[in-house]
């Protein structure tokens, strides 16, 4: 993070403190390209418990949407395709803490599938 930035500034919540609770999280959910295509739908709204990743959020969609839907989304070890960026807020997730990057219900979340380039002659 940047000078004078803080996870709040970038839409995200920072973790409670003792004695604090979060309320579930209801994030809208933006689907684009294939992924939108397998899940029938390009925005949705999801409620996730308190203190959820970008890997629940990313677990629920895949139960949600099937079987072509995961393979989509993770590696075949379980890291995110590469070819995948997950933006919560207005930054990629992979700038903050990947998979592990908390939610909470302030956040948008736009998934979006970027297609290698190819080269040709």
């Amino acid at each position: 993070m940047g000078s004078g930035e803080s996870p709040h500034s970038r839409g995200l919540s920072p973790a409670p403190r003792g004695g604090e609770t979060l309320e579930e999280a209801k994030l809208k959910v933006t689907l684009v390209g294939i992924l939108r295509h397998l899940a029938g739908t390009g925005e949705e709204d999801v409620d996730l418990p308190p203190a959820a990743s970008v890997r629940d959020l990313l677990r629920l969609l895949a139960r949600r949407h099937g079987q072509a839907f995961e393979d989509e989304l993770f590696e075949p070890g379980g890291e995110l395709n590469r070819n995948l960026r997950v933006i919560a807020g207005n930054t990629d997730v992979e700038q903050l803490d990947g998979l592990d990057t908390p939610l909470d219900r302030a956040v948008n979340v736009a998934m979006v599938l970027i297609i290698p380039q190819f080269g040709g002659g």
